[in-house]
Formats: structure tokens, C-alpha cells, sequence
């Protein structure tokens, strides 16, 4: 059995998200489960969310909508309480450096930073919202496996643009200041679902959900179905962008 959230276990925030699980642990525990001691971590993000022992774990809304929803049970979406949005919504900050002002037309026509083609808050809601825009997206297209390391290949002029999540770029500002101040916002996303908590489909969703809620509080979870992820446009990756 394993446990495992790592959407937001920068290692400055190590010491939380361990803290975080101590008290959901506590929780899950007084409700009948077995719990391991600690959080796995893998940077084999697929492996963590397709483990048949997964009893807690959180994942990105795209791979969710692919497949994990047919893989997985949905427990619930954490809210996270960012000012502008829905509960149990989130968005993305699209990011060029400060000292380049161009439009945003030209810089997807230079070098996009994206964290993984199925991220939905580096990808999806960046070609989404360029869609709206109605603006193409023609640039180089370069993986950079995270959104910190999008934040500085745009910082350092190895990238022009990156679309980070809220909550990231909130966790860029207070622990990397000199990488966020070399940054502007260019623009901000359409909410759509926050990352929501899984777990193998041999758990009972609902009972792990009531233990969440017992640990954090009312309103900690929101509860969406399945159908409101799947419902999000699912943008397609370009398949020979060079890298």
C-alpha cells in the first residue's frame, strides 16, 4: 500500500507535505485503513497513480481525463483557495521574462516551455487559451519536466513563454524570488479542475473522502464526478515538436 502526492512537493515544501499526510494518515487510520509510515516518492509519476495499492494519491486533471478515470477512483478535488476562482478550481499564469515585452502572439511563435505534454495547467490550458485568443501557437516547443524548470528556462533565456498553475507560481515567488522577479505575467487562463486525489479502485472513495474531510475540515474536498474533468477540451500535443 502506498500513498503519494507530489503535485506540489517542491523540497521546500517537503516538510508540509509530510506534515500534511501525518495528519491525513491519522485520520484514514481512525477510519479502519492500514496507512504506510511515509509518502512514496518517484519522479515515475505514472507508476504512483496505476499502483494497485494506491490508497491516497493526487494527480494533474489531463492524465485523469485520458485514462486514470477509468484506472482509478476519484476521492475528491482539494479546493485551493486561490482568489478568483471557483472552489476546487485553478488556472494558469502564462510567464515571459520582464525584460521581453512582447505580445503574446510573438512569443508562441518563439520558444514555449512545457512542463509534459499531459500537463493540464502547462499544456491544455495554455493551447486552450490560445485558441480563445485565436492565436497559433508555431514556436519550438521544449520539455522541461516540471514548471519550476519552465520558470527558469523562461528566467534564463532558454525558453520565451511557460504556462505555470497558480499554485506553482505562488510557490515560485516565495521560495525562488530571484527566478520569479525576472518574470511577468502575461496573461491568466480559464479556471478548470484542480488536481484531484485518487485511489485504486480496490478502495472505497467515499469512506477515504469522510476521513479527509475529518482531518482538514468541511469543505476541504469538493466533490466532483468524473464527467467534469472529462468535460474539460482536451488540446492535442504536436507530435514532431522538436525538443
Amino acid at each position: 500500500m502506498i500513498a503519494a502526492l507530489p503535485m506540489y512537493d517542491w523540497p521546500e515544501e517537503r516538510a508540509a507535505t509530510d506534515a500534511l499526510w501525518a495528519r491525513l494518515s491519522a485520520a484514514l487510520r481512525a477510519a479502519g485503513f492500514d496507512t504506510p509510515a511515509e509518502l512514496t516518492r518517484s519522479d515515475d509519476l505514472d507508476a504512483l497513480w496505476r499502483h494497485p495499492g494506491l490508497l491516497l494519491g493526487q494527480t494533474c486533471g489531463l492524465p485523469y481525463s485520458l485514462d486514470l478515470h477509468e484506472k482509478t477512483r476519484l476521492i475528491g478535488t482539494p479546493d485551493p483557495g486561490l482568489p478568483g476562482v471557483p472552489p476546487g478550481h485553478y488556472r494558469s499564469v502564462l510567464v515571459a521574462r520582464e525584460s521581453d515585452r512582447r505580445s503574446a502572439g510573438d512569443l508562441l511563435s518563439a520558444c514555449i516551455a512545457v512542463n509534459a505534454p499531459d500537463s493540464q495547467s502547462g499544456w491544455g490550458a495554455l493551447a486552450r487559451w490560445a485558441e480563445t485568443q485565436r492565436l497559433e501557437i508555431r514556436g519550438r516547443i521544449t520539455l522541461t519536466g516540471a514548471h519550476l524548470h519552465s520558470a527558469e528556462a523562461v528566467a534564463q533565456n532558454a525558453a520565451d513563454i511557460a504556462a505555470l498553475d497558480a499554485t506553482s507560481w505562488a510557490l515560485l515567488r516565495r521560495h525562488r524570488p530571484a527566478v520569479a522577479a525576472g518574470l511577468r505575467e502575461v496573461a491568466r487562463t480559464a479556471p478548470t479542475p484542480a488536481p484531484p486525489f485518487i485511489c485504486a479502485r480496490r478502495f472505497d472513495p467515499g469512506a477515504i473522502a469522510e476521513a479527509i474531510d475529518a482531518a482538514l475540515g468541511p469543505g476541504a474536498l469538493v466533490r466532483f464526478g468524473p464527467q467534469d474533468y472529462l468535460a474539460v477540451p482536451r488540446m492535442p500535443f504536436p507530435e514532431a515538436s522538436p525538443h
